[in-house]
C-alpha cells in the first residue's frame, strides 16, 4: 500500500515535469553559432523579450476577464456565462474529492473515502446539470447562486488539507497549511498535504510518543 501511495505522488511529480517540458523542446539546438549570436545579443534584448511575453500573457488574462465580465453583463449571456462557470468550478471539485478519495482509501481512511466519493459525485453531477437548471429557471438569481455554491465549494475542498489540519489539530497543521496554500503555483502541492494531513497524528499524541 505504501508503494501504491508513492506511485501516486510519484506520477504528479513527472506529470508536473512533463508539463514544463514542452517549453524546452520547441527551443532550437544550440550550435556554436547560436552560442555566438547568444552571446552577441544585447542583455537588454533578451530582457525586452521577456518582458514582452509577460506582457502578452497579461493582455491575454486581461482580455479573457473583460469578455467574461462582457458575457455576465449582457442579458442574453449572462445565464449561459453563469452556468459554465457553475459547471467548471462543480465539476473541478468533484473531481478534486474523487482524487482525494482515492488517496484516503491508500492510507486506509475508509470514512473520509465514503465522504469524498458522495459529496464528489453528488457535487459533479449537480454540477453537470447547473446550466440546464439556470437556463430553465430563466432567473439570474438562480445562476448566481449556483456559482457562489459551487464556488464555495471549490474553495472549500482546494483548501480541505488545511482545514482537517486544524479540525483533528494535527502535529504538523502549519506545515501543512504552508504546502496547501503553495498548491495555487506549484501542481500537486495540495495532494502532499492531503496525504500528510491523513497519516499525521493529533498533536496531544505526537507528544505523548515522543520520548
Amino acid at each position: 500500500m505504501k508503494l501504491l501511495v508513492r506511485l501516486l505522488l510519484s506520477l504528479f511529480v513527472i506529470a508536473s515535469v512533463l508539463y514544463a517540458l514542452p517549453s524546452f523542446a520547441d527551443s532550437p539546438t544550440e550550435t556554436p553559432a547560436t552560442k555566438e549570436s547568444s552571446a552577441a545579443m544585447p542583455q537588454s534584448s533578451i530582457v525586452g523579450a521577456d518582458s514582452k511575453e509577460s506582457q502578452d500573457q497579461d493582455q491575454a488574462t486581461n482580455q479573457a476577464t473583460r469578455s467574461l465580465m462582457e458575457d455576465l453583463k449582457n442579458p442574453e449571456k449572462k445565464l449561459d456565462t453563469l452556468g459554465i462557470v457553475a459547471e467548471l468550478l462543480g465539476v473541478s471539485s468533484g473531481l478534486m474529492l474523487i482524487t482525494g478519495a482515492i488517496l484516503a482509501a491508500c492510507v486506509k481512511r475508509f470514512g473520509l473515502v465514503k465522504l469524498m466519493i458522495a459529496v464528489g459525485l453528488v457535487g459533479g453531477i449537480t454540477a453537470v446539470a447547473a446550466p440546464g437548471i439556470i437556463l430553465m429557471s430563466g432567473n439570474t438569481a438562480v445562476g448566481v447562486a449556483l456559482t457562489v455554491f459551487f464556488l464555495l465549494m471549490y474553495i472549500a475542498v482546494f483548501f480541505l488539507p488545511a482545514i482537517l489540519s486544524f479540525k483533528d489539530n494535527v502535529s504538523k497543521k502549519w506545515i501543512i497549511t504552508i504546502i496547501n496554500v503553495a498548491g495555487c503555483i506549484v501542481p500537486g502541492a495540495g495532494l502532499v498535504a492531503l496525504y500528510m494531513v491523513m497519516k499525521d497524528k493529533p498533536a496531544e499524541t505526537a507528544q505523548t510518543i515522543a520520548p
